[in-house]
């Protein structure tokens, strides 16, 4: 019995229960080779919900979340090229490695160029 106990802590310590992401395609578009902070998701149809388990961590910054978004939209012209922020380089960085967040993936478009975005929505927990 104390050995099962104890396998149980350790594989708990060991494995823990990760991040759990949902994130809410709200963009309008179906998108394709979409990135959340540095994983591939694939493609997100519009108006669809993606429930990432067991993601690793997210990145915060003074208490709001960094962490950048790409995908693809045809037929629109990126903003900016992908990059990958979710390591920190900056101050005030710290890593969430457990919870429960969901995310709204938006839109916007300036100059006729097209971004992607992620806003936390207000259902959240952690």
């Amino acid at each position: 019995m104390k050995y099962t106990i104890l396998l149980l802590l350790f594989s708990c310590a060991l494995f823990g229960q990760g991040v759990t992401i949902t994130l809410h395609n709200k963009t309008g578009f179906d998108v394709d080779s979409l990135y959340f902070c540095g994983q591939k998701i694939g493609f997100a149809k519009k108006d669809t919900t993606i429930i990432l388990n067991n993601f690793k961590r997210l990145t915060t910054q003074d208490g709001g979340f960094r962490c950048h978004v790409f995908g693809v939209i045809n037929g629109k012209q990126k903003d900016y090229p992908y990059y990958d922020s979710s390591m920190g380089c900056a101050t005030g960085i710290e890593f969430v490695t457990e919870g429960k967040f969901n995310f709204d993936l938006l839109y916007y478009e300036r100059e006729g160029l097209y971004g992607i975005f992620a806003r936390e929505s207000a259902t959240s927990k952690n």
